[in-house]
């Protein structure tokens, strides 16, 4: 398969822009006043240098010639860069990169989402059976066979060994190049390196930069989250700085979910559902029988309400309390008349009895933690000082 071009800003990009630009200015200049036009010479006379190679200066005005930003999925993944896919055990990240592998070879929607045809090579560092069932499903799923421009390898990967990401090289130039190389997983591909360790990590960064750069196209590394899955990614930092694209994959009761939680060149927040539908296998050798899963997409489900919140700190919660507690006894005391504001010195009074400190702090503590709760929409403070509960405090204002 031939190797796409992917343009880039080069020597001859740069000496293009340099004549246009030239011409550009020195056409001006003839309109305008002598002085104007010898007060902004031709940027031809300001960088006689013609070596582009490295540093050269662009003005805003040539940018028109660079190449606009593309996708390989619309709004999604870039035709360049680096990216991952991540989740935790069990959510469907590595089928769903096996869905994105299907629709960038056959250059077909993705969720929706148009495509541009590409050449992937899929490096299948753990679950390699499990795969290939899963390759022979999705093509029984599709009715057709994955076209020559998806790649499998099978081997052993280290990117932190000078030695494998040099081979991986020379066998993707060997075979005409590729757009996208998707590596699964990343903590397969560091050979017992410390995810958490800027250095090992630093590492792994530095050779999919090098693969990215050799291909002009897109790494995409599969990986995993932490114990606490709510902080994304597992490792050092480092990974999640270097990243152009980032798809977060949750498990949910009965479907899954992908989220675009980093996107450089687009907007972020960008989702979709899915679901893992079973696919009779052809019967082994023994003839017992066989199933995979291929990945079929389905509607967002509507996101289930948040439960309540509370106060972040526990002085906050406790002053919270107190000051409600308060409010509500008030009204009751006087016939369940409507609930009245507080004044501020009043709220702090009473506030300050619940403050977990010595009596020196406690009025500080208090003014504190009812100013968190104002700043978190749990209390409302009026324009004369007073403070009420929110409910209330909007009434008020819809009185107003």
């Amino acid at each position: 398969m031939d190797k796409h071009d992917h343009t880039r800003p080069s020597a001859e990009t740069a000496a293009f822009v340099q004549r246009v630009i030239s011409e550009h200015l020195a056409s001006e200049a003839a309109k305008a006043s002598p002085r104007a036009a010898e007060a902004v010479p031709p940027i031809a006379a300001r960088t006689p240098s013609t070596n582009f190679s490295r540093y050269h200066p662009y003005t805003s005005d040539q940018f028109g010639a660079f190449p606009e930003i593309e996708f390989a999925v619309d709004d999604v993944f870039p035709m360049q860069g680096i990216g991952v896919i991540y989740g935790p055990s069990q959510s469907g990240k590595s089928a769903l990169a096996l869905s994105l592998v299907d629709a960038l070879v056959r250059g077909t929607p993705w969720f929706g989402r148009e495509t541009k045809q590409r050449c992937v090579w899929y490096v299948a560092l753990e679950g390699q059976s499990g795969l290939r069932s899963r390759v022979k499903a999705l093509e029984l799923h599709e009715g057709a066979q994955l076209p020559e421009n998806a790649r499998f390898l099978f081997d052993s990967l280290n990117l932190a060994s000078d030695a494998d990401v040099a081979a991986l090289k020379s066998k993707i130039r060997a075979n005409g190049g590729a757009d996208v190389l998707m590596i699964d997983t990343l903590a397969c591909a560091m050979a017992g390196g410390d995810e958490n360790s800027s250095r090992d990590m630093g590492q792994v960064v530095a050779a999919a930069k090098e693969l990215q750069s050799l291909m002009g196209g897109l790494v995409l590394l599969v990986h995993h989250t932490g114990k606490d899955a709510s902080r994304g990614m597992r490792g050092h930092s480092s990974l999640h700085a270097a990243l152009d694209v980032a798809i977060q994959v949750q498990r949910h009761d009965d479907h899954r979910t992908w989220m675009l939680t980093k996107a450089r060149d687009s907007e972020d927040g960008v989702e979709g559902a899915f679901v893992l539908d079973r696919v009779e296998l052809p019967p082994d050798s023994k003839g017992k029988p066989r199933h995979s899963i291929v990945v079929t997409p389905i509607e967002m489900p509507e996101k289930e309400a948040d439960a309540p919140r509370g106060p972040r700190y526990k002085n906050q919660r406790a002053a919270l309390v107190a000051i409600k507690q308060h409010i509500v006894a008030e009204s009751i005391a006087n016939g369940d008349a409507p609930l009245q504001p507080l004044p501020w010195d009043e709220a702090v009074e009473i506030a300050k009895e619940h403050m977990e400190v010595g009596p020196k702090h406690q009025k500080l503590r208090a003014q504190e933690a009812i100013c968190g709760l104002v700043k978190q929409g749990f209390l409302v403070r009026q324009e004369d000082g007073q403070l009420c509960l929110p409910d209330e405090g909007s009434a008020q204002a819809d009185d107003d």
